[in-house]
């Protein structure tokens, strides 16, 4: 609903056609379908900054299932775990991304940057002017 809210006012606005409003509309939703993680955050970037808060949930959620995949498909690195807190934290799931980030610890203790991210830097994460600009 969110995402052809956009579309209708970026079409009334004439800043796009509708031909490529529909384009673009089919190849988003292949890109979250498709668990793109990366793909997924931004778009819930992009869409929170537009203030499309159901499409930027959306993708948040799409972002956090794809990168749980990945690391369950990949293992050996434990920034897919941090990159999935990350989604949970925007989405204002925190006991969810602190469990994450404890399983992270645990299971890459030598990885230098989840090393470092430790409970205070997770609130420091939060209070941050821009996570909260993207922030649920």
């Amino acid at each position: 609903r969110a995402n052809r809210l956009m579309g209708a006012a970026l079409v009334e606005r004439n800043l796009v056609k509708i031909e490529e409003l529909e384009q673009a509309n089919e190849r988003l939703l292949q890109l979250v379908e498709a668990g793109q993680p990366r793909q997924c955050t931004v778009l819930g970037n992009l869409a929170k900054r537009n203030r499309h808060h159901d499409l930027a949930k959306k993708a948040y959620t799409a972002g956090s299932k794809a990168f749980a995949a990945a690391y369950k498909a990949e293992s050996t690195s434990g920034m897919l775990l941090m990159r999935q807190m990350y989604c949970e934290a925007l989405l204002g799931h925190h006991d969810q991304a602190k469990k994450i980030m404890q399983q992270a610890r645990a299971k890459h203790p030598t990885e230098p940057e989840i090393k470092a991210f430790d409970d205070a830097a997770y609130d420091r994460m939060l209070a941050n002017p821009n996570f909260k600009e993207l922030a649920l």
